[in-house]
């Protein structure tokens, strides 16, 4: 987190204060992002600046608000991470209509870090209530408007795009983000919000229906979806299939998953290859 200090050219004086996008920046790193697609305005453009400069970080500009959130849908989904997008306040959310509810429907983690007019400004010109246009769309907002509380905002938007799997829009109002900002402690990630549990064991029962079943099928195929995925399980249930004489076929989402198989179907339902 970021603190003041002393210039070594002059011990007397002190550093300027950093600023709380600069804060909301290092907080976005901590939480282990490293990728933003963003459209730059005035809303979100300290933030975006602030956040491409720091180390390991990869920016990517796109032409269309639209486009930072389906470029973030894709990386989610070739990588496994968090995906970041940012776009400007007003005009800025309301692209993202068609965009968010094709991420929300798809349960994939993401947090939009989005400019709002000045708080203090209604006058402004691109003043709109984005909560409502955002959680129409089935995307959590957060408006992120106590600077005291602002890390925590940060924290929960991570918590919620991880752990229900939902898009959550971020607003802060652009004058607040340029004020001056000292944290008393570093930033604490969203993981302490996570219990820590161990791994969640199978019914015995489900999975004797389960061994019943495959054992007394004929022609058996499984069909494995973006749990399989998200649980890294793509070799255990390789070895499933081979032992029962399965064949394997994907959903469409997680295409491509058995593809190198050689009794893989490829996608269910007319997606089939030849094999099916």
């Amino acid at each position: 987190m970021l603190v003041a200090t002393r210039s070594p050219h002059n011990p007397s004086s002190t550093a300027p204060m950093p600023k709380l996008y600069e804060a909301l920046a290092e907080a976005f790193l901590a939480e282990a992002v490293d990728t933003q697609f963003v459209l730059m305005g005035d809303g979100n453009m300290h933030w975006s600046t602030a956040f491409a400069k720091l180390p390991g970080v990869h920016t990517v500009h796109v032409r269309h608000e639209h486009c930072t959130v389906a470029a973030a849908t894709a990386y989610n989904v070739a990588t496994g991470k968090v995906a970041v997008a940012s776009v400007t306040c007003g005009p800025g959310v309301t692209q993202l209509m068609t965009a968010l509810p094709a991420a929300v429907r798809a349960r994939l983690p993401m947090v939009v870090f989005a400019g709002e007019s000045p708080i203090n400004a209604k006058f402004y010109n691109q003043y709109i209530d984005q909560a409502p246009l955002v959680t129409a769309t089935g995307a959590h907002y957060i408006a992120a408007h106590s600077v005291p509380r602002m890390m925590d905002y940060v924290r929960e938007a991570f918590h919620i795009a991880k752990y229900e799997r939902c898009p959550v829009v971020l607003g802060v109002p652009y004058d607040l983000q340029k004020l001056e900002y000292m944290a008393n402690q570093p930033y604490e990630t969203s993981a302490i919000y996570q219990p820590k549990v161990g791994r969640m064991q199978p019914d015995p029962e489900i999975v004797a229906v389960a061994v019943e079943r495959l054992a007394t099928a004929k022609r058996p195929i499984i069909l494995g979806g973006r749990g399989v995925l998200w649980s890294d399980a793509r070799d255990a249930v390789i070895r499933l299939a081979d032992r029962c004489g399965a064949l394997l076929s994907n959903t469409l989402p997680a295409r491509g998953l058995f593809h190198d198989h050689p009794f893989g179907l490829g996608t269910t339902g007319s997606y089939f290859t030849s094999l099916g």
